[in-house]
């Protein structure tokens, strides 16, 4: 189902079975609006429209921690939607013209107001997922594997006061992203919070050894330094977080 992020895998495949699934219906459906361009030509009009608004959107420049987004299909999902209005124009006309009357225009009208209604139904769901931090991550870790969901939903359980499941999480994200210093930094936090303050420099240290200029993970190891009695390597890390947050 839809989901809140589609995260970019740690090691992308792209002869997984699910890239291939998707490669071979693309393909089969561009063979089919070529077969079908004299009989339907508004059907290869619309999926070139879709394939050039999509274009800047697809990932040919990757930016973020998404391999794919809803949202960058809304405007080019506006050709799809002027397809089913002229479908649904194109069927008025031949029920009008099989069976001329009020019936055919209230069978179109029942149709019409029972697919609005699903679609209706469908968002209000979906919107639900935004209501709050914990139902947003726990859906997209439903959806699918997602190093950031653990990490987030960790976050919030060491903001519960429940650490252990913080933790967790915090694996379970590293487990899949090796390389997120989030989760680093956060697992971090949660040791802190309990004291353990050399389990907690080891995690700001793996933290900064992926994001070096990460100026929260140099504050956060500061701090953990001198609790830990080690004020002189302490302040190296308070300086270097003060140049960081300076040089914004």
């Amino acid at each position: 189902g839809l989901a809140p992020l589609y995260e970019l895998p740690f090691r992308l495949e792209p002869l997984a079975p699910r890239f291939l699934a998707s490669a071979a219906a693309v393909l089969a459906l561009t063979a089919l609006a070529v077969l079908l361009r004299r009989r339907a030509p508004a059907l290869a009009a619309v999926g070139a429209a879709y394939v050039v608004i999509l274009l800047p959107v697809v990932g040919v420049a990757h930016q973020g921690p998404q391999i794919a987004a809803d949202r960058y299909t809304y405007l080019a999902s506006l050709p799809w939607a002027l397809l089913a209005g002229g479908g649904l124009a194109r069927g008025w006309r031949g029920l009008r013209a099989r069976r001329p009357g009020r019936p055919a225009a209230l069978a179109l009208a029942a149709i019409a107001g029972a697919l609005l209604l699903t679609l209706g139904v469908l968002t209000w769901r979906q919107a639900g997922t935004w209501r709050d931090s914990e139902t947003l991550w726990t859906r997209a870790l439903a959806a699918s594997p997602s190093a950031i969901a653990h990490a987030k939903l960790g976050v919030l359980r060491d903001e519960a006061g429940r650490p252990d499941e913080a933790i967790a999480h915090f694996r379970a994200a590293l487990d899949l992203h090796p390389d997120l210093a989030y989760a680093h930094n956060n697992w971090g936090i949660a040791l802190a919070r309990q004291g353990k303050w050399e389990e907690a420099i080891e995690h700001y240290r793996g933290a900064l050894r992926i994001a070096p200029d990460s100026a929260e993970s140099h504050l956060n190891l500061a701090v953990a330094l001198d609790r830990a009695g080690r004020p002189a390597e302490a302040a190296e890390h308070l300086r270097a977080a003060g140049r960081l947050r300076g040089a914004r």
